[in-house]
This record gives C-alpha cells, sequence and structure tokens, in this order.
C-alpha cells in the first residue's frame, strides 16, 4: 500500500548508505572492502504544518504499517532523467511518530524511511 496522500513535505534529506569494512594494519595502512553490493537510501522527512485531520491520516498510516514494508514516491521528482519520481520500498525507521503543535490547527512531525 502507497502513503497516503497528505501535502507535499516541507524537507527531505535523502542519503544514500553502502557499509564498507574498515580496518588499519600494524604498518599504518587502511584496508576496505564493501560489506555488500547494494547501496541503500534513507530519507528524512518533515512536515511544519499538517492540519489536524492530516495529522491524524499520517498517524493512522503509522500505526497500521509500523514493521511492514510499503511504496513511498520521493515528492518533486528528484529522480533521474529529470522531473521523473523515484519508488522505494521503505519502513519506518522508529518505533516512534512524535508531533509538536505549532499553530491553530498544525502539527509538525520530523520522521525517518528507511528503503529495504
Amino acid at each position: 500500500m502507497a502513503f497516503p496522500a497528505i501535502q507535499t513535505a516541507n524537507q527531505m534529506t535523502r542519503t544514500t548508505v553502502k557499509k564498507a569494512y574498515r580496518a588499519t594494519s600494524s604498518a599504518g595502512y587502511t584496508m576496505a572492502r564493501p560489506a555488500g553490493t547494494i547501496a541503500k537510501k534513507i530519507f528524512e522527512i518533515s512536515y511544519t504544518a499538517l492540519t489536524w485531520t492530516e495529522r491524524n491520516t499520517l498517524e493512522t498510516y503509522f500505526n497500521d504499517h509500523q514493521g511492514v514494508e510499503f511504496d513511498w514516491t520521493q515528492p518533486e521528482g528528484g529522480g533521474a532523467p529529470f522531473g521523473v519520481e523515484e519508488t522505494f520500498g521503505v519502513i519506518f525507521g522508529e518505533d516512534e511518530l512524535q508531533f509538536k503543535y505549532v499553530a491553530v490547527n498544525r502539527w509538525s512531525t520530523t520522521f525517518t524511511l528507511m528503503e529495504l
């Protein structure tokens, strides 16, 4: 099931992670090798002005999909070639979803999505 249709995130950080094993020899040389073959993405998503309805929609989605893979499309067509949207199979990166009341009928939140 795809991520709910709420407003576009106000901020997003996209990080590419490809782990490597590193060691230093007794002579001071650094040795490294890849820990895997696939680079994965981590997205930090921020909303600064969700309505009460959008907040409840996101909270319900979190409760229903925590620990379960779902499809998330990177907003604003950040992929290549230019303007092509990318969809990723992701999970929520934390076990909690916190909302902060910022104004009348407005909530903010930040959470992490991790590609599987």
